[in-house]
């Protein structure tokens, strides 16, 4: 199947991505929390969003 960066199908994992995957999101977590000790505020936003964004690119290379 063609490349299509809408992933019409998702291949099988590996253990190792697998495990990789849950240590992405598990270290993302620990970040968010860290982040949410700082005041709210539109920088903090931004920053818990660039998180979300960096997480969320990562992971979609590690399943492409």
């Amino acid at each position: 199947m063609p490349v299509s960066r809408f992933r019409p199908r998702y291949r099988a994992l590996t253990d190792a991505e697998k495990a990789l995957h849950d240590s992405i999101k598990a270290k993302a977590f620990e970040l968010e929390v860290l982040f949410e000790q700082v005041k709210p505020g539109r920088y903090r936003s931004r920053g818990l969003t660039a998180l979300e964004e960096s997480v969320m690119w990562t992971v979609k290379e590690l399943t492409s």
